[in-house]
């Protein structure tokens, strides 16, 4: 025998148990005579909404919690104990058992609900209990929001907005009445791109951040740092979202501020160098010419030109210290794996013949094959001036020594050391200053004062760190902490 649509129909309507159907975010697409009767409404009434106004909406919270898990883990869900209202707002307590409807495919396309009056009355003295409890939370969570001074909003699982903060409010100019219980995707979509951060969040139930997002509302553009947490009932279910907005607005616009002075100032830097490059560039041909003048032989005049060359040399060097602090904030970073045994075999190398004019020595203890994703510039960096400070500061009264070590035995980082007998540096007097810009630890050799402010650059663009251990008349050792 073939049993019609009208047949299942009315067979479904003759059940005294409440028998309900619903589609994604908990809407109502049609319900059984007797749930009917209960709310007093037809089902093209009830169709697309998630309840009735009659309903509590503490109550309706935990009807789209249970939707959601139905729903979203495609399993059923036998709930002991719930409360629901009639047309008037008189809430009786039911039991209820949810299951999903799945398409060809096992996709969850909607869920059917069958409640059934409850009339233990040890039950009904739990349930009324459990009721309050979960109504104390929620209600809890809302002034909770209410009260937070940022632009705060509370929603459920289905999305409705629940509650908000009057910061919310005030922000976005709309009153609380406008907002509460309406659809957050389908109120600020447009203005809010939140969308897979909250299911993010709902699907992971853990906090999602944004560090720096810009919204542009009733033509007033603000930046903000979004915090996405889940909230959690009484039983422990996440029941919705927070979504907090903290205004960063006056830090990025500070920070715009700053990348335009810092853009400014090495334009100026590049003209500048430029600019005094060209003189003196003229005055050292000019100077060339006058060496090659056989005709002035007098001892004040040669020692002049000296001392004018000596002077152009370290304009020069200025000139190009400064071109090199800028390109060093400038390099990109460009991480490949390195053999660091071969890396630092290969820059040692470059400096054998200076160590060894000066009759030093350079030990390497390398065990076995290391390998790091780094940047080669960066690390080439640090090692070239830390290699050439040594030299710089040997001590006169014994054989220069330099040894360059790696550790790679901490899980997190790998240290390369580089170590010398020089004359030391006093670190009470320079330790809190030796890395910074033109300083020198010690006057008697001539340098820049750059080299270790650009190690040190370097390193914070590897997320590197450099410690330094000295000691007057008995050397340094500078180890570079690079992470795996």
């Amino acid at each position: 025998m073939n049993y019609t649509k009208e047949w299942y129909i009315s067979v479904l309507n003759s059940i005294n148990d409440l028998i309900l159907v619903k589609g994604d975010k908990s809407k109502l697409l049609w319900a059984n005579k007797a749930f009917r009767d209960l709310y007093n409404m037809s089902n093209e009434e009830l169709k697309d909404i998630i309840d009735s106004e009659s309903s509590d909406p503490d109550d309706t919270v935990q009807y789209v919690k249970d939707d959601h898990y139905v729903f979203s883990k495609g399993a059923t869900l036998d709930i002991p104990s719930e409360a629901i209202s009639d047309d008037n707002g008189n809430f009786n307590y039911y039991h209820t058992i949810k299951n999903p409807i799945k398409d060809s495919e096992g996709e969850v396309i909607r869920t059917v609900g069958v409640s059934r009056l409850i009339e233990d009355e040890e039950l009904l003295e739990k349930s009324k209990k459990k009721r309050t409890e979960q109504k104390t939370d929620i209600q809890d969570l809302k002034t909770f929001v209410q009260s937070i001074p940022s632009p705060v909003i509370m929603l459920d699982l289905s999305k409705r907005i629940i509650a908000c903060s009057d910061a919310w409010i005030d922000y976005f100019e709309q009153s609380k009445n406008e907002i509460i219980w309406s659809d957050f995707f389908e109120r600020y979509n447009n203005k809010l791109p939140f969308k897979e951060k909250i299911e993010e969040c709902i699907s992971t139930s853990s906090k999602v951040t944004m560090d720096s997002v810009s919204i542009d509302y009733n033509n007033k553009i603000s930046h903000f740092k979004v915090i996405i947490n889940p909230w959690v009932m009484s039983s422990g279910d996440v029941g919705g979202v927070m979504l907090m907005l903290n205004d960063i607005t006056s830090q990025v616009e500070r920070e715009k501020t700053l990348q335009k002075y810092n853009e400014e100032l090495k334009q100026f830097a590049y003209i500048t160098t430029h600019d005094v490059k060209s003189p003196i560039t003229n005055i050292e041909s000019f100077l060339s010419l006058l060496k090659m003048d056989d005709k002035i032989k007098d001892q004040r005049s040669l020692q002049a030109i000296h001392w004018i060359q000596k002077s152009i040399e370290q304009a020069n060097e200025k000139i190009t210290d400064l071109v090199q602090v800028i390109q060093q904030r400038e390099q990109a970073i460009e991480n490949e794996l390195i053999n660091l045994n071969l890396f630092i075999s290969t820059i040692v190398d470059k400096y054998r013949d200076a160590i060894y004019e000066i009759e030093g020595e350079v030990e390497l203890e390398l065990f076995g094959d290391v390998m790091l994703s780094t940047s080669r510039k960066q690390l080439q960096t640090i090692l070239d001036n830390l290699i050439t400070n040594a030299i710089r500061y040997k001590d006169r009264n014994r054989m220069l020594l330099i040894t360059i070590k790696i550790q790679n035995t901490a899980k997190d980082h790998c240290t390369i050391s580089v170590e010398d007998n020089g004359i030391g540096i006093d670190l009470t007097k320079h330790k809190e200053r030796i890395f910074d810009m033109f300083k020198r630890a010690n006057d008697s050799t001539e340098g820049s004062g750059l080299g270790l402010y650009l190690s040190q650059q370097a390193a914070e663009q590897l997320n590197a760190i450099i410690e330094v251990e000295s000691e007057l008349r008995k050397g340094t050792t500078f180890s570079i902490k690079l992470p795996k």
